[in-house]
């Protein structure tokens, strides 16, 4: 049976994943070396029998970077991975927080622990990594949220930004706020 969304359930997901993406791309620039592109276009993709729908996507412009070697390192990239769904549960409706929150984000998780597990930490301290920096992603979202927004604004107009459009609407908001 297919499912069909209503209009209103299609514009809130779209507002949603433009601040996802716009939470991820924000911080990959202003914490590590930016973004090749942002886009919030769906995209299908097939693994076996399940057929998953991709709403959004950053590509991290050192997307060939090395492996992570400190934690310091690995603290900044987890932040940036979960700027993503901090910001998207910022703009979520109190009906959308209770009924997903196991699920929307879940791809980012699984991103960070495989960050943790490429320095090798134990247990307990993939767990004290993992919360260090969902407490500073919540940080840094509430500090940088007037750019967030200008990007997921600029997502819902354009669909796809570059990393150079990207850095120019930080730049702007990083400069509209000193004056």
């Amino acid at each position: 049976m297919q499912e069909y969304r209503t209009d209103e359930a299609e514009f809130r997901l779209r507002v949603r994943s433009a601040f996802h993406e716009a939470g991820h791309a924000v911080a990959a620039e202003l914490l590590l070396r930016g973004v090749e592109f942002v886009t919030i276009q769906e995209e299908i993709k097939i693994v076996g029998d399940t057929k998953y729908i991709y709403s959004g996507f950053s590509q991290p412009r050192n997307h060939e970077r090395p492996l992570l070697t400190s934690l310091q390192a690995l603290h900044t990239e987890l932040v940036v991975a979960f700027a993503g769904p901090v910001a998207e549960y910022a703009v979520m409706t109190v009906n959308e927080q209770v009924n997903e929150s196991k699920m929307y984000g879940q791809d980012d998780l699984q991103i960070a622990v495989g960050l943790c597990n490429s320095l090798k930490l134990t247990d307990t301290e993939r767990t004290e990594a993992l919360h260090k920096a969902m407490a500073s992603s919540g940080d840094f979202v509430n500090n940088n949220s007037v750019a967030i927004e200008a990007v997921a604004n600029a997502l819902l107009r354009c669909v796809r930004l570059s990393g150079e459009e990207v850095s120019e609407i930080v730049r702007r908001c990083a400069k509209e706020s000193i004056e």
